[in-house]
């Protein structure tokens, strides 16, 4: 009989236990998502710069300068780069984003 009472209170107390992990978890995880958007945006100069550079190129008959992709050093640059990239242009400019030291593994697993 002991047994069984202290069972039912060790389960009460997990499910507890539990659900205040998983309100803990929520709260963290819900906080930490918006210091990420503050700290991985771009401006929206910047992403103009970008969609005017390396977006749809081929369509107005341009190429890709690569100079001004080396200027870029943000690895969200590279990831919005990589978000808006239009394959019809061609991968030259997915293998600079791939070969870029700022790439991070999240853009490189979006591009593969």
């Amino acid at each position: 009989m002991r047994y069984k009472r202290w069972l039912r209170k060790l389960k009460r107390w997990l499910r507890n236990a539990v659900q205040a992990a998983v309100y803990v978890a929520f709260r963290l995880k819900t906080n930490l998502a918006q210091q990420l958007n503050m700290a991985h945006a771009i401006s929206q100069e910047r992403a103009n710069f970008l969609e005017a550079n390396f977006f749809q190129f081929s369509f107005e008959e341009r190429e890709p300068d690569r100079t001004l992709f080396d200027t870029i050093t943000s690895p969200t640059e590279l990831h919005y780069m990589a978000h808006i990239y239009n394959w019809d242009d061609g991968p030259e400019v997915l293998g600079w984003i791939i070969d870029s030291p700022y790439c991070d593994r999240g853009t490189s697993a979006m591009i593969f």
